[in-house]
């Protein structure tokens, strides 16, 4: 995957989704990947995800594979990559670890590390599978560009993986609407 020099696309995954009209999309991350604090997950960025894909190409069959588990940070991820995501051959694979990586005291480099190594197995599977990381937040580091996800983030933008920071998307909706974070939470 060395310096792909150009931004990766979800082409695959449309493609998987409008002429093979099957998608297999993993989510391996930590305990807000597994849809804590929601009703069976479904409620969970990663069951909406699931979701809208359904819904979206009805035509489609996907099919979700969960390799969520709570407090694990990116190199635990890793450590399960192949077991959990890899052996059930994914098209498409969110990666989400960032804020766990702070909690278990990772430093940016170890984190980018990680991620990094994450990308390239999950391209050395089958390089056509699309991957999106996904930075998530707490309110205590709702306003803060901490270190762990710097690192993730530098290592999307290095490869041209996209990325979805929640963080940020969540701070604008604060300052746009005025709610306080516990009317989302």
């Amino acid at each position: 995957v060395e310096g792909k020099g150009e931004a990766w696309t979800l082409a695959n995954t449309y493609k998987k989704l409008t002429k093979d009209k099957k998608l297999n999309v993993a989510y391996l991350g930590g305990s807000v990947t597994g849809g804590i604090g929601g009703s069976n997950g479904t409620v969970s960025w990663r069951g909406q995800t699931t979701k809208w894909l359904q819904n979206t190409f009805r035509d489609a069959e996907v099919n979700e594979i969960y390799a969520a588990v709570g407090g694990s940070g990116s190199l635990w991820g890793l450590m399960r990559l192949e077991t959990d995501v890899l052996q059930h051959n994914p098209d498409l694979v969110f990666v989400e670890f960032a804020m766990n990586d702070v909690y278990t005291s990772m430093t940016k480099t170890q984190a980018a590390a990680n991620v990094d190594a994450i990308i390239r197995k999950i391209n050395e599977h089958n390089p056509e599978t699309d991957i999106i990381l996904v930075f998530i937040t707490d309110e205590a580091y709702i306003d803060i560009d901490f270190d762990t996800k710097q690192g993730h983030r530098h290592v999307a933008e290095y490869y041209g993986v996209p990325y979805i920071d929640v963080g940020n998307a969540m701070r604008e909706e604060l300052d746009k609407t005025g709610n306080a974070w516990s009317y989302y939470f």
